[in-house]
């Protein structure tokens, strides 16, 4: 840790102390490594590409530290860059209606057809596509309707979502799958509330050296607060309820592995009798 606190904190903040007003070399620093000065299409960019480590070390802390477990590291940050567009009740309302129209509607429909895992996707990505533009085609003349900020929710996010809530659905059961989409959203929803509302995207934005800093406590975090508490403490609790009430199948018993007599082995070494 010695050799990466060095490398990923302490060049950090020496460019930043080397930025203070004051400072002879604050000028060149600040030339070189503001983004807030680029053009306005450029800036806008830049600012959601800095949601990924903000994101990236919400779902660390929440899978690590309180070990809970969403669908996957992307699927968060992805619908997390939706919210400041969509807001966020309209966004969680819409990525819960739209779980629920593919889920149960389309993929049953493209499984009774046979259809391979791979053209599923697609036409379980085509479907996520149509249910993003009805808003628009329904109340897009309504005057006020908001309904435009749907348009830029990201489809590979909700496809993403959509895909991973089926197959925890078939795998883990109902339960477990509304969790997992629930801790997304959650995840998602503090992402948005780091970024936008307390300005954690601006700041990285005016000093990207931190991102060193915020890569450190990813490796921070995974070495030394990882105790997983809801996973070691909690979630044993729910598993014996849910299987007692039949809300989910019992994990499989492990296998024992079958132990080998090898009478080569056993005889290797030993004389044979004259």
């Amino acid at each position: 840790m010695v050799p990466l606190f060095l490398l990923l904190v302490c060049i950090p903040v020496a460019v930043v102390v080397g930025r203070l007003d004051g400072m002879p070399t604050a000028r060149l620093l600040d030339r070189a490594l503001d983004l807030s000065t680029l053009p306005a299409p450029l800036r806008a960019h830049v600012h959601q590409v800095l949601f990924v480590p903000l994101g990236a070390l919400v779902v660390v802390v929440a899978r690590l530290t309180l070990g809970v477990r969403a669908l996957g590291v992307l699927s968060p940050i992805l619908i997390a860059l939706a919210l400041p567009v969509t807001g966020v009740v309209p966004g969680a309302l819409f990525v819960t209606c739209a779980l629920a129209v593919s889920t149960l509607v389309v993929r049953p429909v493209l499984r009774s057809h046979g259809l391979p895992y791979s053209a599923r996707v697609a036409a379980l990505l085509s479907g996520v596509a149509i249910l993003m533009l009805l808003p628009l085609v329904l109340v897009r003349h309504a005057a006020g309707s908001g309904t435009t900020g749907f348009a830029y929710f990201p489809v590979v996010a909700l496809g993403l979502v959509t895909e991973r809530f089926a197959d925890t659905l078939n795998r883990e059961g109902l339960l477990i799958s509304v969790g997992r989409t629930l801790v997304s959203l959650g995840e998602a929803i503090v992402i948005a509330v780091i970024a936008v509302q307390l300005h954690g995207a601006d700041l990285l934005m005016r000093h990207p050296e931190l991102l060193l800093v915020q890569m450190f406590c990813v490796v921070a975090v995974s070495v030394h607060l990882s105790p997983r508490l809801v996973e070691r403490h909690i979630a044993p609790h729910v598993d014996r309820y849910t299987v007692a009430r039949g809300l989910r199948p019992p994990p499989p018993a492990p296998r024992r592995k079958k132990r080998r007599t090898d009478t080569t082995e056993r005889t290797r070494g030993k004389q044979l009798p004259a």
